[in-house]
């Protein structure tokens, strides 16, 4: 209770108070506090304060308690969360944040609205990809039912990868299974690139100022870990599907042989299990790579050296 008069009597000088309150915030991290502890703490204080109160606990002064709890949870909530996360490895943190971000977007915005902005940037950037889907004579193209119908389809995608972030071992053999249906529709690997552009443009314009330099880049890592696993399966669907149209006598058996060996789950080139080598892609793309990504503010691609500097 004297840390709670402190705050009180800070409240005439709130700037020298942030400090004290994320520093108390830092420091219960280390005591495994969690933002939702917050309105358990803060029903517990206004009922002892009202207790203490008694008949002078009006309306008014219950009010302005409320407001000034408010006050302090809105300095130390982020402050304990960014404690908390500094606490946790690399790839947790990525997880988190994803995690995090994705919960924001999809509650706060409608995910047909959010897919027909992720394609409609895909086409600013590669206009030519338009050709490849049922609805590119649909006009107006943003009122396509197509379209629309398609963007709420991949939104819901991406919502179910970040679901299975978790569950590494289970989401990759989904990955390579969607890479190896899109072999049959002309996409290419170097459509990856753009729909990433395409894709955190989107969300970073959803998420605003909570679109911070490390929401931007978990969300780069991750994106670059789900091509690293979709780009050898495109391309070895693809491969496969241009030598069966080249050699039409080829037994069906053998192509559902060369397709049960890419959904094995250790890679051909490693002996690692493939939920290990995706956490290492983790690990390798928090370091300067050529990833390309959107530039903060949705500019121009960029390069994903500029990555590490932002972690």
């Amino acid at each position: 209770m004297r840390t709670v008069g402190t705050a009180v009597a800070g409240l005439k000088d709130i700037q020298s108070l942030v400090p004290t309150l994320v520093e108390l915030a830092q420091r219960h991290s280390g005591w495994d506090v969690l933002p939702e502890h917050f309105p358990v703490v803060g029903e517990a204080l206004l009922w002892a304060v009202g207790n203490a109160l008694e008949e002078r606990w009006v309306t008014e002064v219950k009010s302005a308690w409320e407001a000034v709890w408010g006050t302090i949870v809105s300095v130390m909530e982020p402050a304990l969360r960014e404690a908390n996360l500094a606490r946790m490895p690399e790839e947790d943190r990525v997880l988190v944040r994803v995690e995090e971000s994705w919960a924001l977007v999809a509650e706060a915005n409608d995910l047909q609205d959010l897919g027909v902005k992720v394609f409609l940037k895909i086409f600013e950037i590669a206009p030519a990809a338009l050709q490849l889907f049922s609805f590119k004579d649909q006009t107006p193209l943003a009122e396509s039912a197509g379209l629309k119908l398609h963007g709420t389809i991949v939104m819901q995608t991406v919502g179910k990868a970040v679901a299975g972030l978790k569950d590494l071992a289970s989401l990759v053999p989904v990955l390579k299974g969607l890479a190896e249906r899109h072999a049959d529709f002309a996409v290419l690997p170097e459509h990856f690139p753009i729909v990433g552009h395409a894709l955190l443009t989107t969300l970073g314009s959803a998420l605003g100022d909570k679109w911070t330099p490390e929401v931007e880049a978990a969300w780069v890592s991750t994106w670059a870990c789900v091509a690293a696993v979709m780009e050898p399966a495109l391309v070895a669907a693809s491969q496969a599907k241009a030598a069966s149209e080249a050699n039409p006598g080829i037994e069906a058996n053998h192509a559902n042989t060369d397709k049960d060996d890419r959904m094995s789950p250790t890679d051909s080139a490693s002996s690692l299990p493939e939920s290990a080598i995706l956490r290492e892609h983790v690990e390798e793309s928090m370091a300067p790579s050529e990833f390309v990504a959107p530039a903060r503010g949705g500019g121009e691609l960029y390069s994903g050296g500029a990555l590490a500097a932002s972690v």
